[in-house]
């Protein structure tokens, strides 16, 4: 499926966040806009795409004799063969050059073939009009080559044994769309694009989860930049906000967990420990004069006035 961020933390805005010189209560009933929705599930290739040709193309007859040096291509007209039809070009015996098999279930395959196998340039089509065209090795895509989906989901790029790997190019019904490089049908790095075009993601990505390090662009205008694990923000990384506001330190599976800094547009800031993405733990704050003060924090609380006066 098409990226997306897993966990999503609706807390993640400033307004959301205990500031220095705010009452708490004040700071949490800013309700900041709701979790975005990102890049909506899409139906790739089959994750098994290793059957993707060869469970189809017909099981001709594939003679292991070999091939005497007087033997020359023959056309031969449409003949019955073992499943299906066949049309083209003969080495003798076996399917050599170019031809047209035709199974008796619909399924087709037209281009060139090394012993009765697609070997070449091909075009192989299901009846229920899935398309693969470009380059096969052994009855395989390989090489360039584009796979299109009766949904709507079309690939153009590399394949190695029916896989995608390499660099390529897959576009979703919803008109979202991932390009960069691929391995084993997995995506790897590259840009993802949104519907209306605009770029979501920059980065890394692992069984098609965001994973590694990338960026992140929401549709309400927030930018993460560090880590990913598995589709969440989990490491380091920096979090800014349209009206300025900017985290910088560990996120912990789509949370604020950790040690880190925030700054408001003020010039305001908190620096030390948090959790679920509230203050917790130690930590202080400093008004846009520099005035630091050292507190004690539980849940975005502040629970002493300061480490030398606990409460």
């Amino acid at each position: 499926m098409a990226p997306k961020v897993v966990n999503d933390d609706p807390l993640l805005f400033p307004s959301a966040i205990a500031a220095p010189g705010v009452p708490v209560e004040q700071a949490r009933s800013g309700s900041g806009p709701a979790a975005p929705v990102v890049f909506e599930d899409a139906d790739m290739i089959a994750d098994d795409d290793e059957t993707l040709v060869s469970d189809y193309l017909i099981n001709v007859v594939r003679s292991q004799t070999a091939l005497g040096s007087s033997q020359q291509f023959e056309d031969r007209p449409e003949t019955e063969i073992q499943g299906g039809t066949y049309t083209g070009q003969w080495l003798g015996d076996k399917l050599y050059g170019y031809g047209r098999i035709v199974r008796h279930d619909g399924f087709c395959y037209e281009g060139e073939l090394i012993n009765g196998r697609a070997h070449g340039r091909g075009k192989f089509q299901t009846t229920q009009g899935h398309v693969c065209e470009g380059q096969w090795e052994n009855d395989m895509a390989h090489g360039e080559g584009s796979y299109h989906d009766i949904d709507g989901t079309f690939y153009e790029g590399e394949w190695v044994a029916n896989r995608k790997s390499g660099e390529g190019y897959q576009q979703w019904p919803d008109k979202s769309s991932f390009k960069g490089s691929w391995l084993n049908g997995d995506m790897q790095h590259g840009v993802c694009t949104t519907a209306g075009g605009n770029i979501q993601y920059t980065g890394q990505l692992n069984q098609d989860k965001m994973h590694g390090y990338g960026v992140y662009n929401y549709n309400d205008g927030r930018i993460y930049t560090g880590n990913w694990e598995e589709g969440d923000t989990n490491g380091e990384g920096e979090m800014g906000w349209p009206d300025g506001s900017k985290y910088e330190g560990q996120f912990l599976k789509g949370k604020i967990s950790g040690e880190g800094t925030l700054t408001w547009p003020d010039g305001r800031t908190y620096m030390g420990q948090w959790l679920n993405s509230r203050q917790h733990g130690v930590g202080s704050t400093a008004d846009p004069a520099g005035k630091v003060k050292k507190h004690k924090w539980e849940g975005g609380k502040a629970v002493s006035e300061s480490m030398d006066d606990p409460e």
